[in-house]
């Protein structure tokens, strides 16, 4: 009995000598998931619900901007206690990583393509990836979700790797680089909305086969207790 009471005590020691420190959030500009407005907050639709669940929850954190591929790798290599928001879980994460509840769901995926690439009406994502001589963009270390990473994986369309953000992506695409990306009808929509002239060389493609997007979540480094995530979990729960 004395060594259960010894065990919960030096947790829970733990847990608050960590939670003095403050936790550092990765994000990225990525409107509209995250941005960070003219103050300095940082909002948008998974960074509003981590702020909040973080607020609720009582968790002192620093917002730090790192490149998406980047905050992949810190989380993966587990050197500090960190998270990132707005991550799909996936097995290979999961074996690394630690994820609380879902804090947003996509829409389904659409296209992103110029205006010489126009599948035709209501066609299937099979036939947009077996199109003669496509070009699909791909961000390194970007995953789709199950449905598209296997229909990338058996039509093996032409790929053009980047690791560009998703602004210049879309300058990619306007200027004929590749023929489409895939992507969230939100930030499509975002993209093409604040492009200027650029945007007008761009065009939405919704698929008839696609199902409704990911959960997305706070991805962090096993160095976060348990018992932050469990507070994360039950803020996110109240919301």
């Amino acid at each position: 009995m004395l060594k259960i009471v010894l065990v919960l005590w030096a947790s829970l020691r733990l847990t608050s000598a960590w939670a003095e420190d403050e936790l550092i959030v990765y994000f990225e500009d990525r409107a509209p998931f995250s941005a960070m407005d003219a103050e300095g907050r940082i909002a948008g639709l998974v960074a509003t619900p981590a702020e909040n669940a973080f607020r609720q929850a009582g968790i002192p954190h620093e917002w730090v901007m790192v490149p998406y591929k980047r905050q992949l790798m810190q989380l993966q290599k587990n050197a500090e206690p960190a998270c990132g928001i707005g991550f799909f879980k996936t097995p290979e994460r999961e074996r690394v990583a630690k994820f609380s509840s879902a804090i947003y769901r996509d829409g389904p995926t659409v296209v992103l393509a110029n205006q010489g690439f126009r599948p035709k009406e209501k066609s299937k994502l099979a036939d947009v990836m077996l199109t003669k001589d496509v070009r699909m963009l791909r961000k390194d270390a970007s995953t789709y979700g199950p449905f598209i990473d296997d229909a990338v994986a058996k039509a093996k369309p032409e790929i053009v790797s980047t690791t560009a953000e998703l602004k210049n992506m879309a300058l990619m695409i306007a200027a004929g680089r590749a023929d489409f990306m895939m992507i969230t009808r939100e930030e499509a929509q975002q993209l093409i909305d604040s492009s200027g002239e650029t945007g007008k060389q761009l065009h939405i493609v919704q698929l008839s086969d696609i199902p409704l997007g990911q959960n997305r979540h706070i991805m962090c480094t096993s160095q976060v207790p348990d018992a932050v995530i469990d507070r994360l979990n039950k803020a996110i729960e109240r919301r």
